[in-house]
């Protein structure tokens, strides 16, 4: 069973920002294809929502790496999973803020 997703406005803007730089940097079709995978990764968390591990028990946030430069959080709820964010791997994780 394929689960619901549903993306917090925060993700969204993370996403965007991230798919821009890329276009920015490495052109259209890197951007492109990095769209892509993260649509293919999304598409295994909705059929396989409990793979990546738990990185905060008591939110029951899960974290799974995207590559070497991002990673996305989400949460399961029920029947959906809900994006949180997807934040730069380089960054200091206590700046990161998960809720």
């Amino acid at each position: 069973m394929k689960l619901q997703v549903q993306w917090s406005e925060s993700s969204i803007k993370d996403l965007g920002e991230i798919i821009e730089f890329v276009n920015e940097n490495w052109g259209e079709k890197t951007a492109l294809d990095y769209l892509i995978h993260i649509e293919n990764i999304v598409e295994q968390i909705q059929v396989y929502p409990f793979v990546f591990p738990v990185i905060n028990l008591e939110l029951e946030i899960r974290k799974c790496v995207l590559s070497t430069h991002n990673s996305l959080y989400y949460r399961v709820n029920n029947s959906e999973i809900h994006i949180l964010r997807i934040y730069s791997n380089v960054i200091n994780p206590i700046k990161h803020k998960l809720k």
